[in-house]
């Protein structure tokens, strides 16, 4: 959603930073608003910005959090070696570059193992090599850790890379949820066929053009997802197979 759409107002209800005026949050079965510590035993959060203390280390800001979280040393351990950070963690916060902080506040995000992590912007104000990386650690955390991730963002294109599900909000309106299929297959550019021969077309497509991500409509177009400068090399196939 584009700003002032209550993105980051949804995600403060949801780490129980704000109190909703009306509405009730449920988390893995438990009420926010009955059940607080149930609720908040599965969820971590980073909203705005990474709240470090900028006069300690980034190693003091991951030992001081830890004992606020009841985390023993070997997950610290751990976790200093999830950020990547090497000799930069004992430099102070307040020294760190955008991504340095990023990283960081992710790490003591996820310091306490959560199920379900709430990033608010979390490529905001980063240069290009530091968007890369935080993709990266984001679909590590939910490919290897299983952890779902919820993230706000008016960047489509940076979200397309790691998004399954999508839900556009529009002053404080949930205007549709989508899965990232049915997003491309609204949004994404394709080519349109028209052929005589429908099945025969589908198998060429799969078999000698590698191409799998397709649609037969009901009157026999095919929408095809490929890159457009495929075209000719389509057509070509289906000129030497007599469609």
């Amino acid at each position: 959603g584009p700003n002032g759409a209550g993105k980051s107002t949804t995600m403060k209800c949801m780490a129980s930073l704000l109190y909703p005026s009306s509405g009730t949050i449920i988390i893995e079965g438990h009420d926010l608003a009955k059940e607080r510590e149930l609720a908040l035993q599965y969820v971590s959060a980073m909203i705005e910005a990474p709240g470090l203390y900028p006069t300690l280390s980034g190693y003091e800001n991951l030992q001081y959090f830890a004992k606020l979280k009841h985390v023993d040393q070997k997950r610290v351990q751990e976790i200093a070696e999830f950020t990547r950070l090497g000799k930069n963690l004992k430099k102070r916060a307040g020294q760190y570059s955008m991504g340095m902080k990023q990283r960081l506040g992710l790490a003591l995000a996820m310091l306490a193992a959560p199920e379900f992590l709430v990033l608010d912007e979390p490529i905001n104000g980063l240069d290009p090599e530091g968007i890369l990386e935080i993709r990266n650690i984001l679909l590590r955390l939910n490919q290897e850790n299983g952890i779902t991730l919820l993230i706000s963002s008016h960047i489509l294109s940076e979200l397309e890379n790691l998004a399954t599900q999508y839900g556009f909000l529009s002053h404080g309106k949930m205007l549709e949820q989508i899965s990232a299929k049915e997003l491309k297959d609204k949004c994404g550019t394709y080519i349109i066929l028209e052929v005589d021969d429908a099945g025969q077309m589908a198998v060429i497509l799969e078999k000698e053009l590698g191409i799998t991500e397709y649609k037969i409509l009901p009157d026999g177009h095919f929408n095809i997802y490929a890159p457009p400068e495929r075209k000719e090399e389509i057509s070509r196939a289906a000129i030497l197979h007599g469609i």
